[in-house]
């Protein structure tokens, strides 16, 4: 991020929690490391403490999803006073559609929650989300499960059906 005019870093820890084949979850927690204090409109600003919450849900069968994101920053050092203007938070809300496993558009908006350096009074944002369609194999039996008729039991390597990843009656 060139704003801050200097190289920053910000290790994070992130989990993800699947409530339901339709909801899922997610948090993380940040540290962002600033060799200097930096002057952000009306407040210095130092070292931070980050974090965001966040939810999606499927809704109907027609690739539509619903997300929603609640992101902030705390001063975490001395060299900066606790203030409002110095602990934002911004909640967005969005809508996704999937047209197909790989290719989605997301369309959202957002506003702060409380108010801040980096804070919109309204943010409004399109995304575009791109997959790579990986084949994976996940019995290990060297068939890619998109042609794999059997996904979860393993080929046995027996020269008669080898090709469809089922494991075949003993035929010897």
């Amino acid at each position: 991020y060139l704003g801050n005019g200097m190289v920053t870093l910000e290790p994070k820890l992130a989990a993800t929690y699947r409530i339901s084949e339709k909801i899922t979850v997610g948090a993380n927690l940040g540290y962002l490391v600033r060799p200097d204090t930096l002057a952000m409109y009306d407040v210095d600003v130092g070292n931070e403490l980050t974090y965001a919450l966040a939810g999606v849900t499927t809704v109907g069968s027609q690739g539509i999803q619903l997300l929603g994101e609640l992101y902030g920053r705390l001063p975490a050092d001395g060299r900066v006073d606790f203030a409002a203007n110095a602990s934002p938070l911004e909640l967005d809300i969005s809508g996704r559609k999937w047209f197909n496993e790989s290719h989605g558009v997301t369309l959202g908006l957002g506003t702060g929650l409380i108010s801040g350096y980096g804070i919109p009074t309204l943010r409004v944002f399109v995304g575009y989300t791109f997959i790579p369609k990986v084949n994976r194999d996940s019995d290990g039996d060297g068939i890619p499960d998109d042609v794999d008729k059997c996904v979860n039991k393993a080929e046995d390597i027996d020269q008669f059906d080898d090709g469809d990843g089922c494991p075949d009656p003993d035929n010897d």
